[in-house]
């Protein structure tokens, strides 16, 4: 599973993509590539943060994003799971949508 989830997340390493991780529902990481790693710790504050928000309102987590000085994440759930993506800028959100398109049922496929 390791080595099939990694390349589905390596595929999502394109241009304005720093790093793409996948986190467990509980927010701890699976696997992390490119520059995601340090980031995904913050990602899973502001993911039980944003899906406490959600459920309050009697609704799910479509998608977050977070704007920093330094770039964006964008968490989107996958199969279960929180798939976290580093952005450049904010302006790179949607050809990270995109790319997660394409990637998405690789990354479902490496968790099944």
């Amino acid at each position: 599973m390791e080595g099939r989830l990694r390349e589905g997340l390596e595929g999502l390493l394109e241009r304005g993509v720093r790093g793409a991780a996948l986190l467990r529902p509980d927010g701890l990481l699976l696997e992390a590539v490119g520059e995601a790693s340090g980031a995904a710790e913050q990602a899973a504050a502001l993911l039980g943060l944003g899906v406490a928000l959600a459920q309050s309102q009697g609704e799910e987590v479509a998608g977050l994003v977070v704007e920093y000085p330094e770039g964006a994440l964008f968490l989107a759930p996958v199969a279960g799971h929180h798939l976290l993506l580093l952005l450049e800028d904010l302006q790179d959100l949607g050809r990270a949508r995109v790319a997660l398109k394409g990637a998405r049922l690789r990354i479902e496929e490496a968790l099944a």
